[in-house]
């Protein structure tokens, strides 16, 4: 994946061209579609640290955050870019502000995102759960540029779970295959309902709530058979190929990465489908690049080849000449010539 960066002057163009990519921001918005919230320097840093005991950065003055947030019937969705920061909530702001909200989502970052609650120290890399309640004193440090998608739940939802957690940390079982799709899931609905603004039904929040419990809860078994359920697997490895194709150094060794299976498992789940996880990722780049080269506006074709996640314009050539027997000009100008025949 390419790096994320920031300068004095905050997040650079490509590293918000390719986030606002990711998470929807432009595709069809729905009817509650929201402006994001634009925080910089030193002003957005004391609004950004407004709900925390503190908020430490290198330069103030670089600080850059962008979020969208939307509060639904039971959960609240909250989306945010934001340069590198540690936040920290003591016991002191607990009193003076209880928040009884439990946070779970997923982070994507350079490094490891360490997270410190009481006597528990956790670190989280991208892709994986994280589920914790923000009625404990915590400190969360972020190393880079970091991409979050949260769901905030009120913990009474979560009461069972609660009660059988150990420490203020619930559970997160962050290596299992069920949490890393819950992961995937929960920054899909976040990204649909936050940023998209798309509608959100109460039956839809006590769905992603099911989910949630499951994840966190202590189902050993469960969770083992849905890692040997293909029908499961096949869903994840399409979720993270539809977040993800876009970037040239995603492949098949990145599925079975994130949800935490070997390669050799990930692909006999796929043994029955008539094509392979790199198979499928290609034709994801493939069905990009068709759409891109029949806009009406022409792009050049590196420009094409790199938002569909191809390395070079020559891999993608070679890749769409094998698959539909012309060359990616040939069929933009197949495109044109129907085009023409119409509007004559």
């Amino acid at each position: 994946m390419k790096r994320a960066s920031y300068t004095r002057d905050g997040i650079d163009h490509d590293t918000l061209a390719r986030w606002r990519s990711s998470i929807g921001a432009d595709d069809d918005p729905g009817p509650s579609a929201a402006t994001p919230m634009e925080l910089r320097g030193r002003t957005g840093l004391a609004a950004y640290g407004a709900a925390f005991s503190r908020v430490t950065v290198d330069d103030p003055d670089a600080f850059h955050a962008i979020i969208y947030h939307r509060p639904l019937s039971v959960l609240s969705a909250h989306c945010e870019l934001s340069t590198p920061r540690t936040t920290e909530r003591t016991d002191a702001i607990i009193r003076a502000q209880p928040a009884p909200i439990i946070m779970v989502g997923t982070h994507r970052l350079e490094g490891r995102l360490r997270v410190r609650q009481g006597d528990v120290e956790r670190e989280y890399g991208e892709g994986q759960l994280v589920v914790m309640s923000i009625e404990s004193a915590f400190v969360d440090e972020c190393p880079s540029v970091c991409d979050t998608a949260l769901l905030l739940v009120p913990a009474e939802v979560l009461r069972h779970e609660l009660a059988e957690a150990d420490a203020a940390f619930l559970p997160t079982a962050a290596d299992s295959l069920l949490a890393r799709a819950t992961a995937t899931f929960i920054r899909r609905f976040v990204c649909d309902a936050a940023v998209r603004g798309l509608p959100i039904t109460p039956a839809d929040e006590l769905a992603v709530v099911g989910l949630i419990r499951a994840a966190i809860g202590h189902h050993t078994q469960d969770a083992y058979q849905m890692e040997n359920n293909a029908l499961f697997v096949l869903e994840a490895a399409r979720d993270l190929i539809d977040e993800r194709y876009a970037d040239p150094d995603f492949t098949a060794d990145a599925i079975a990465e994130a949800l935490q299976i070997s390669r050799r498992h990930l692909y006999r789940h796929f043994a029955d489908t008539g094509e392979s996880p790199a198979t499928m990722i290609t034709s994801r780049r493939l069905a990009q690049a068709r759409t891109l080269l029949e806009l009406e506006e022409p792009l050049g074709l590196d420009t094409v080849a790199h938002a569909s996640g191809f390395a070079s314009a020559a891999t993608l050539r070679n890749r769409f000449r094998a698959e539909f027997g012309m060359t990616p000009g040939a069929f933009r100008a197949t495109v044109r010539s129907a085009d023409d025949e119409e509007a004559g």
